[in-house]
């Protein structure tokens, strides 16, 4: 310990110089501590004097808080960072859904395709008729009703068959 130490009774009071040296610290860092409550034999600003040992608790209590104050911003980033991604996965799943179409529109779509094929499909007749102009009424009404039936069974099966297998 430095001369300063030596003259005092008991090797655990030091003086500013001392604590300054011990703790790597400036005399502005002594002042600033005592003012946060750095504990203080004998507060005199030219004779300072201090307890080494209530020194050593009182700086590890404040490392203690700072470290409890670090570990708190750093739980407090970590939950900022559990709620970031929550997000993100939140906008990419509603991009997802984006992407898919409901049930309804499908069936919606579909009816209107099957519609306009039923509506060719059963032109077929007509068309036969206009491509074969030698065919007698009996012959054409032969072919027609044939056709008819024909086309409608195909469509009240694909509606059956659709409906089995939604169900």
């Amino acid at each position: 310990m430095t001369s300063s130490h030596s003259k005092q009774a008991d090797p655990y009071i030091v003086d500013r110089n001392y604590l300054t040296g011990l703790f790597s610290i400036s005399g502005m860092t002594v002042t600033n501590w005592k003012q946060a409550g750095l504990p203080v034999v004998n507060d005199d600003s030219r004779t300072d004097s201090f307890d080494l040992r209530e020194v050593v608790r009182w700086h590890l209590d404040r490392l203690k808080a700072k470290s409890k104050s670090e570990l708190s911003t750093l739980q407090a980033e970590k939950v900022r960072l559990t709620r970031a991604q929550a997000d993100k996965t939140e906008v990419q799943v509603g991009r997802m859904q984006e992407e898919t179409v409901p049930v309804s529109s499908v069936v919606s779509a579909w009816s209107e395709v099957f519609g306009i094929v039923r509506v060719a499909v059963l032109s077929i007749p007509s068309r036969i008729k206009s491509a074969m102009p030698s065919l007698s009424v009996q012959a054409y009404d032969d072919v027609d009703i044939l056709c008819r039936q024909t086309i409608e069974d195909a469509c009240e099966s694909l509606t059956a068959d659709r409906y089995r297998a939604a169900s």
